[in-house]
């Protein structure tokens, strides 16, 4: 039984893999395919995603999420370290939201 439960480990572990490495390589060539297709537009589409700051901010979330993820099915990481990670990922999130601009005179 035990042998069987650390097949499924591997066999998760590889699937997740898997999966952040398709959604990689396909960003990459969508990217690749966009710069030659209109590389100015390409170009500036970019430069709005990356400029606020957020991409960077989710990126890293997804990272953090599956690393848990993943020493959490291995076992190093028990269930109140998930717990703590992923309420410091909620802080993280929610501290660094980017609130909306106030309209000039609105003191709300």
């Amino acid at each position: 039984m035990l042998e069987l439960f650390q097949q499924l480990h591997i066999w998760v572990i590889l699937s997740l893999t898997l999966i952040f490495l398709v959604a990689i390589i396909s960003f990459t060539l969508i990217a690749k395919k966009g710069f030659k297709h209109d590389a100015k537009s390409t170009a500036m589409t970019f430069a709005v995603i990356l400029q606020g700051g957020n991409f960077i901010r989710i990126a890293t979330v997804i990272l953090v999420v599956l690393g848990t993820i993943y020493v959490s099915i291995i076992g190093i990481v028990e269930g109140d370290g998930v717990i703590a990670i992923f309420g410091s990922i909620i802080g993280y999130v929610l501290g660094g939201m980017e609130r909306a601009k106030k309209a000039p005179g609105d003191n709300a």
